[in-house]
């Protein structure tokens, strides 16, 4: 009996050390529950240390839970027009003026198994969104003439990218990301994210996540950190075997000596080419969450993207704040 409880205090230790506990919070979203959803939007370029473009985007939104099934969420949100939002920088009046949706209402699925979310009104949102664009450059054209060329341009990629991948869509994916996040309380985590390409190069390895735990200032609370690192120094060995790789084929169909030599001075110029570039790349993702709450409390997406050469140097920082309350 002495050595069965041997046994099991030693089996307990090996399993408290040994392995961490993970979590991944589970949704638990009510029927009738309602959250407002406060998203702050910063960019920043930099080219050659000067800042070309520094914005801020703030908007709210509601979201609805309309009904649960045994596989689905069905929720309403509605979001503000950011086509208004960007009308309004080349006139000012132009609300008063506006008399289509101030607006939209986006009836969305998200399936329970795999977290993933579609809008069930596609084709009404596309069409509100033509619509307003159309009301708002004619009325651009009438108070603004000599802006409209430029804002036709802007409101164009706009009403584009929010009818690609809706704004509505990116507040719920961003949600359901932090439904996905596995993490422990005790232990760092570290996995690989294969599809992540913040330069979509080919062939690139993806990154490397660490996933941790911080204390939050309020004792309810606590922060899940996600952050992850792109391993660019093995992507430029990449492309520099795959120059020496071309190159020694070039030389065993050619023994001419002159053109082993035309090859010898490419080699060099694509080797010196690649260590003139620098790539860099940074996510850290911070999830706010109460120990009593389905529901997240706050988001905080932090990206940073770098390219440098020998006479070029640019930079983004983009920071984006989801606050749900």
């Amino acid at each position: 009996m002495i050595k069965n409880y041997l046994f099991l205090i030693l089996l307990l230790t090996i399993s408290s050390t040994g392995f961490c506990q993970q979590i991944a919070r589970e949704m638990d979203w009510k029927e009738g529950e309602t959250k407002q959803i406060s998203i702050q939007l910063s960019g920043q370029e930099i080219k050659n240390g000067k800042s070309v473009k520094d914005t801020t985007l703030t908007t709210e939104s509601k979201i609805i839970i309309s009904s649960v099934t045994d596989s689905s969420y069905f929720i309403k949100l509605k979001t503000e027009n950011q086509l208004i939002n960007l009308g309004s920088s080349y006139y000012n009046d132009l609300l008063n003026e506006f008399s289509g949706n101030q607006s939209f209402e986006i009836d969305i699925k998200i399936k329970k198994d795999s977290l993933t979310s579609e809008i069930i009104n596609s084709k009404e949102y596309k069409a509100n969104l033509n619509k307003s664009r159309a009301e708002i450059l004619n009325i651009l054209k009438n108070k603004t003439p000599e802006k409209l060329h430029e804002a036709t341009v802007q409101l164009n990629e706009l009403s584009s990218s929010l009818e690609s991948k809706s704004e509505a869509l990116q507040i719920i994916d961003l949600l359901l990301y932090s439904y996905k996040i596995h993490y422990s309380f005790t232990d760092t985590l570290y996995t690989m994210d294969a599809m992540a390409n913040p330069f979509k190069l080919q062939h690139f390895n993806g990154a490397e996540v660490k996933t941790y735990v911080i204390k939050s200032a309020d004792s309810t609370n606590y922060n899940i950190v996600e952050e992850k690192s792109f391993d660019f120094k093995a992507y430029k060995d990449l492309l520099a075997g795959a120059s020496n790789q071309v190159s020694g084929t070039i030389d065993k169909m050619v023994a001419d000596t002159s053109t082993t030599q035309i090859t010898d001075q490419m080699n060099r110029m694509f080797s010196a080419l690649l260590n003139s570039m620098d790539f860099g790349a940074s996510e850290k993702l911070t999830v706010t969450r109460k120990l009593d709450s389905s529901w997240p409390v706050k988001l905080l997406r932090k990206t940073e993207f770098k390219i440098s050469a020998p006479t070029n140097k640019s930079a983004g920082f983009v920071e984006e704040l989801m606050v749900i309350k």
